[in-house]
């Protein structure tokens, strides 16, 4: 089944819960950081200062709607960013701040 533009309704799901698992701040920014690479849990927790209960529950949360992968080596659990939509949404709100940024002057949005 499609919809009225023709995405499979399948398709149509699975980006709408991208959506909402990247609608969060601090998913949001774990995406973000994973963009450029993998990580692990500990490194994630360093890099946003959050505790490490709520970096794994939103860790949880990314992985539920397909935007990351986890992958446990020995004891540390390493993640990816696997989701293509989720990796040019990013991309593209990394690109309309730095050009609101240079337009403005200052901070964006």
């Amino acid at each position: 089944m499609r919809t009225d533009r023709g995405l499979p309704v399948a398709y149509v799901r699975q980006s709408a819960a991208v959506c909402r698992a990247l609608a969060h701040p601090a998913r949001f920014k774990l995406a973000e950081i994973l963009l450029a690479g993998e990580q692990t849990v500990g490194e994630l927790v360093k890099l946003t200062s959050l505790p490490q209960n709520a970096v794994s529950q939103h860790l949880k949360e990314l992985h539920t709607a397909k935007v990351i992968s986890r992958t446990k080596r020995g004891r540390r659990v390493i993640c990816r960013l696997t989701s293509a939509l989720a990796a040019n949404l990013l991309r593209t709100a990394q690109r309309e701040y730095q050009l609101t940024r240079s337009y403005s002057g200052g901070e964006a949005i």
